[in-house]
């Protein structure tokens, strides 16, 4: 009976498993915030059809908006399914809005959103508008803004008269809705870049805004592509014609004469824009 118990606790002894290891996965530590400064944090929602895997998107926080390159706060980050496009951003305390967009157009740019990228504002569906900044970042605190996204369209359509301008084939024409004047430093509310070709006398153009408002519209070819405007370079504003104005279409008026009301539908900038050389 002894050697039956002591044989069956040998028995037992060499069937038994080494003991595995057990490794608990750590939560990534969430960044400690600076004094005065808090956090958005949230994923994004897309369009069931939507393909954005791998597509550069972009956050912006805005207390007024004047342009996303002027924005507040900005998190550009990788979409990915899996992290359902989350984001982190830290901000100094106060009460903001929030814009996205992924770059899933056929146009998209890192300047400002364009048809066929997806988009969102938090709070609403756009092209709902939020009737006031929605967001309010407290002192150490984080705050969970999830947003949802649909397809963006063209809702700007208009035409470039070229017959001013010297031939520039190959140039990059860009034009832009602005809140701003001036081309070198801009506040960028809409971004389309055309590639010139010979013998054009006029272009048709479109783009995007996400917001309603008061703008500049105006087309620019940096000839010698030194990001400044200057002799020999081609401006243009909507809305001035070179009769009125003997020839100089590229000096802004004093005011923004511009403006779109409705972003869910075509706004037509009926009267064109008029490219002329800068003297």
């Amino acid at each position: 009976m002894l050697f039956s118990l002591g044989l069956l606790i040998s028995l037992l002894n060499c069937s038994r498993r080494p003991p595995t290891a057990i490794t608990e996965l750590e939560p990534e530590p969430t960044p400690t915030l600076m004094p005065g400064y808090g956090a958005v944090s949230g994923t994004l929602t897309l369009p069931v059809s939507a393909d954005a895997e791998g597509k550069a998107f972009h956050i912006f926080l805005f207390n007024e908006f004047n342009g996303f390159n002027n924005a507040d706060a900005v998190f550009t980050g990788i979409y990915s399914s899996a992290a359902e496009g989350s984001f982190y951003l830290p901000v100094s305390t106060g009460h903001y809005y929030m814009a996205v967009y992924i770059e899933t157009g056929e146009n998209s740019s890192s300047y400002a959103p364009s048809a066929g990228d997806l988009v969102g504002l938090y709070g609403v569906t756009w092209p709902e508008q939020p009737q006031s900044q929605n967001i309010t970042v407290e002192d150490g605190e984080i705050t969970i803004t999830d947003v949802t996204l649909v397809e963006a369209f063209d809702n700007i359509v208009g035409g470039a008269d070229l017959t001013l301008y010297e031939p520039a084939p190959g140039k990059e024409l860009r034009i832009v809705l602005d809140h701003g004047s001036d081309p070198e430093n801009p506040s960028i509310a809409g971004f389309k870049s055309i590639t010139l070709e010979e013998g054009q006398s006029s272009l048709p153009y479109s783009l995007f805004t996400l917001f309603p408002g008061s703008y500049y519209l105006y087309g620019w070819v940096d000839t010698d592509n030194n990001s400044l405007v200057n002799s020999g370079d081609m401006l243009g504003y909507c809305s001035i014609c070179p009769s009125c104005v003997g020839g100089n279409t590229h000096i802004p008026r004093s005011y923004q004469d511009i403006y779109i009301y409705n972003v869910d539908q075509v706004n037509i900038m009926s009267i064109y824009f008029y490219l002329n050389k800068i003297p």
